[in-house]
């Protein structure tokens, strides 16, 4: 049984510290209907979703509500609270702001950039409740908000609960501006109501107010209405009571239409938002479209199934998509944790956030339940996909995933990233989960045919895109799916390999790493001269992305990271081996027939050797004693390009920007290289590819992610000669890496756009 408040037409908000209001039952008989809301009592019509007409036609609703005058107006309205933010403001107000500015990932206030953000939701957050306060008063005799807006939105409607006017910082910030400036602003609290799908155009209105350089870290992308639709109707029967975490404007949840109910649609939703500014965006849309709902303001991922009034029959997930690398490391070593309890895997902490939801989400399931989730598809490659997929085959049967071709462009209107919708249903310990279709969409399908191939589509070409039928128990975890959407084999026969071009060595071996690799601090300790250091890369896991920079060194530095390699040049003041240095062990000082060639530097050195035969055995040690000179390491020729083999994580080929920082022998380099830097670069690209990866799986000798190889079997890589390839490509791919090495991870839209350029060449 789904409720709503009296009179209403909604279900009253719930926050995390308050209690859901239940006041009248909807009927039964009622679900499973198309409403026609008017001044009249509703008249449920009996109706498929599928029979709805494209463009419903209601005289007072409008196809466009949102207008450049429109976005204008709160624009100007913004810049008058702008100015504000660089004012003395009260404590409170700064603790509470600065703690806003950490939810959303903005830079701190003193930002000119934070400041823009802070205020275009401010006025965002007005217009919403300016909103909210004229929906109720079209049924109830309350006042014009063009004077004392702020005390009536405080207490709007006697009787009615919703959590959309709760006040956060942002009402103490809209406040600051003069109130007449404010009025335009209010002028357009009717705008929204006359919406067709206000979801959308509360989308499309957060969208064009906030800067697009404050979003990105937030992972916070808005669903296309077609593509949410289709996720909305496959996971509900009609009637159900729909979860909905990361809500944000409510696309995924709310109704086709503010004035029809379908068959399809859900008698009751919950939405989940730690951000109290997307709680409100999404409970207005859901609230203008007649949606019985409760919005949350919490984390989902610390949400339990206990914690809510209703049990959850469905869910539709736009989770947000933030790199591990933008995940704050507190936050991201607990999300991990909790995720690892919960699944028992090890879950890599290269996972980006929308993973842990899609971990997360199963506990709100029962068995049957479904669940549809769109994402970025690099989890279908990437090794820390590896866990995913091995929990989505356990947990649920896989009954489609949906590529949205990427050679098309980006679904997203704000992100390049590649779309991915997974369509799961919780499963029975021992049921056979049948086949997987694997469809890609290359042109825009019907609604109807989309949902028919998920369902029971026929494996080949379409007129649309492509299926691929695979049986579940067929597919392994450690598999590159993303090859699944082009099941072609690659015949890599005409392929020349890495070796042709470079060849490949490991780093040589330090021995004692804990005396001859050093922290800055170490360094100070024993007072150690840079003449007698080297810089130095010390495993694959101090780098972040695709380049190792001296910016990049100095950051390990800072960090406390072992940075330095003891790395003197031949010096004839000290001893031939370390035994010689065990009659004065004893004492710190050089021997007296070295004094007088001995400055102060040369006689730090010697104490930390002293201190290496002391502590650390390098008498005794057979790496260090074989050595032409006991007191370095080995030397190798520099290189330009190291290569990560052994990791959990897929391998990756570095750009080393100084070719004269050393490298350990947990790293390979490349050597002998017979190309230009801009064929290196291509080559480089290419490597580091999904369609490279892809490849990989056509060759036995080669392990699918390219995981722990030994130099001759990299050497094996089958490769595109960027000698034979067009300069056009070869220059198209080389910018492309560079892209990519200005990126800290694996950017999906640089990954596509390389994939998509090989495809042209193979």
């Amino acid at each position: 049984m789904v409720t709503i408040p009296q009179n209403s037409g909604i279900e009253a908000c719930n926050t995390e510290d308050s209690e859901s209001v239940y006041d009248t039952p909807v009927p039964d008989a009622v679900i499973g209907t198309l409403w026609k809301t008017t001044d009249s009592p509703i008249s449920p019509v009996q109706i498929d979703a599928e029979d709805i007409p494209e463009e419903p036609v209601f005289p007072e609703r409008e196809q466009t509500v949102i207008d450049e005058q429109f976005i204008a107006t709160l624009k100007t309205a913004a810049e008058t609270i702008k100015s504000s933010l660089t004012s003395d403001l009260p404590h409170k107000i700064r603790e509470n702001l600065d703690q806003w500015c950490s939810l959303h990932n903005l830079d701190g206030i003193e930002s000119e950039e934070c400041q823009t953000a802070i205020a275009r939701q401010a006025v965002l957050n007005l217009v919403l409740k300016a909103s909210l306060y004229e929906y109720y008063a079209r049924d109830r005799d309350l006042p014009s908000l063009t004077t004392d807006a702020r005390e009536k939105l405080q207490h709007p409607v006697s009787g009615v609960e919703n959590a959309g006017f709760d006040e956060t910082v942002l009402d103490s910030i809209v406040w600051h501006a003069e109130e007449s400036n404010l009025v335009p602003v209010l002028e357009y609290r009717d705008r929204l109501l006359r919406s067709m799908n206000p979801a959308e155009d509360i989308g499309e209105l957060y969208a064009a107010l906030l800067p697009s350089e404050c979003r990105p870290p937030l992972g916070q992308y808005r669903t296309p209405s077609d593509i949410g639709s289709l996720m909305k109707r496959w996971v509900s029967a009609g009637g159900d009571t729909l979860l909905d975490p990361g809500m944000g404007a409510g696309v995924l949840s709310s109704p086709v239409h503010p004035e029809l109910r379908t068959s399809g649609d859900p008698g009751y939703v919950t939405g989940v938002e730690r951000s109290h500014l997307s709680r409100l965006m999404g409970t207005t849309a859901l609230t203008l479209a007649g949606q019985p709902h409760s919005p949350w303001a919490k984390d989902f991922l610390g949400l339990l199934p206990e914690d809510l009034p209703n049990d959850v029959d469905a869910i539709v997930c736009n989770p947000p998509y933030t790199r591990s690398l933008d995940i704050p490391k507190g936050y991201q070593e607990a999300i991990n944790a909790q995720a690892t309890r919960e699944t028992g895997l090890d879950i890599s902490k290269r996972s980006p956030l929308y993973t842990y939801f899609i971990y997360h989400l199963q506990r709100f399931l029962s068995i049957g339940d479904r669940a549809a989730v769109i994402t970025p598809q690099a989890f279908l490659s990437a090794s820390y996909g590896d866990e995913l997929k091995e929990f989505l085959l356990s947990e649920f049967d896989v009954k489609a995933l949906v590529q949205y071709n990427p050679a098309n462009g980006s679904v997203f209107d704000d992100a390049n990233t590649t779309a991915l919708v997974t369509f799961l249903e919780k499963n029975a310990t021992g049921s056979d989960p049948g086949a997987t279709q694997f469809i890609r969409v290359d042109e825009p399908p019907s609604s109807s045919a989309l949902r028919e191939a998920v369902d029971t589509g026929k494996p080949g070409e379409t007129d649309w895109g492509f299926i691929n039928a695979v049986e579940q128990c067929d597919l392994m975890a450690e598999d590159n799916w993303q090859a699944l959407f082009h099941p072609v084999a690659v015949d890599t026969s005409d392929l020349a390999t890495l070796g042709e071009f470079v060849s490949v060595h490991r780093g040589r071996t330090i021995g004692k790493v804990d005396f001859f690799c050093l922290s800055e601090s170490k360094v100070e300790e024993h007072s150690l001269s840079e003449e007698y250091l080297s810089r130095m890369a010390r495993k694959g896991s101090h780098i972040d992305g695709y380049e190792f920079s001296i910016e990049d060194w100095n950051e390990n530095r800072a960090g406390g990271r072992e940075v330095w390699l003891l790395d003197p040049d031949e010096q004839e003041t000290l001893p031939a081996t370390p035994e010689e240095i065990i009659p004065t062990a004893v004492d710190s000082e050089p021997p007296v027939r070295q004094k007088a060639d001995t400055n102060d530097d040369i006689s730090n050195l010697w104490s930390y050797l002293v201190t290496g035969v002391k502590e650390y055995d390098l008498d005794d040690t057979g790496a260090v004693q074989n050595r032409p000179l006991w007191y370095r390491p080995p030397r190798q020729d520099p290189t330009s390009v190291l290569v990560e083999f052994a990791t959990r994580d897929e391998v990756r080929f570095i750009w080393l920007e100084d070719p004269e920082i050393r490298y350990s022998n947990n790293l390979y380099g490349f050597y002998d290289v017979d190309l230009t830097t801009t064929e290196l670069k291509a080559l480089l690209a290419y490597l580091n590819s999904n369609y490279a990866r892809h490849v990989a799986q056509t060759s036995p000798k080669l392990a699918g992610g390219y995981s722990n190889l030994r130099p001759k079997l990299i050497e094996d890589i089958p490769v595109v000669d960027p000698t034979d390839l067009p300069s056009d490509t070869v220059a198209a791919l080389a910018e492309a890496f560079d892209d990519m090495r200005e990126t800290d991870g694996r950017d999906d839209e640089i990954l596509d756009r390389i994939d998509a350029i090989l495809r042209t060449v193979r």
